[in-house]
């Protein structure tokens, strides 16, 4: 399937500069290179929604059977830890 597709000025300069310096042969193969990384770095994305889809469902799953921590709790321990930590590297 052939799209047509338009370049802003500033992407054909960059497309021109990228050939001019031999990085490719071309711009088609500058665009092709770019589109390998946009489908991996979409890739990436994808995997991490997955992951943390999964993590909230657990999270969800530990507080519908009572394993949830009182906020304010984590909050005072949080505080304490840093505090303590801070006075050790004085």
């Amino acid at each position: 399937m052939i799209m047509p597709t338009s370049l802003t000025s500033s992407q054909e300069t960059l497309l021109q500069r990228l050939v001019d310096a031999g990085r490719f042969q071309n711009a088609s193969e500058a665009l092709e290179t770019a589109l390998r990384l946009l489908e991996k770095r979409e890739q990436h994305y994808q995997q991490w929604l997955q992951d943390a889809q999964h993590k909230i469902a657990i999270g969800i799953d530990q507080l519908d059977r009572g394993e949830g921590l009182d906020g304010d709790d984590v909050i005072e321990r949080l505080q304490a830890k840093i505090t303590q930590a801070r006075s050790q590297d004085q």
